[in-house]
């Protein structure tokens, strides 16, 4: 039996080692990806801020474009059946990608390639702007449709 509690022993140290040995690799591979990540932390933020501006761009050219429609069917008194129910979705479009950069601006302000896993930041920053990317073309399809129906509206003096 003290061969056999011998042998064990030799077992479960050479199973340590092995531990020890493969949590070692993962700390050099970590500590090589972090060391990359920080020399490319710059760009990384500078991409993700650049993708943000594009998605502010297009929102402040739509908000535009919405506001511009408003003034054209106020001023032409313009008469539509469906126009309040229009400017509410647009409205409500534009609440939900205004939401969706704020989102994406605060994934950009917390990301740190010296968190313990940069990566979950990352892939949340790219789910966060295909959200983003849906709210806003969601918005421009409302905003497109309120120009369809100001567009047919007739003029309230001249009937229908």
């Amino acid at each position: 039996t003290n061969d056999q509690s011998n042998g064990e022993s030799n077992e479960k140290k050479n199973n340590l080692d092995k531990i020890s040995k493969e949590q070692e690799v993962a700390t050099k591979l970590d500590d090589s990806k972090r060391s990359t990540c920080q020399k490319r932390e710059k760009k990384i933020k500078k991409i993700m801020q650049s993708m943000q501006l594009r998605g502010e761009r297009q929102l402040d050219v739509f908000n535009k474009i919405a506001e511009r429609t408003k003034s054209f069917y106020e001023a032409k008194q313009r008469s539509a059946t469906s126009y309040n129910d229009l400017v509410a979705a647009v409205d409500e479009k534009k609440a939900a990608a205004e939401i969706a950069l704020q989102a994406g601006s605060s994934i950009i302000a917390d990301f740190s390639c010296n968190e313990d896993d940069p990566l979950v930041l990352k892939d949340l920053f790219n789910t966060q702007l295909q959200e983003q990317i849906a709210a806003l073309k969601a918005y421009k399809t409302t905003v497109n449709d309120l120009i369809v129906a100001v567009k047919s509206a007739k003029n309230e003096s001249e009937g229908r």
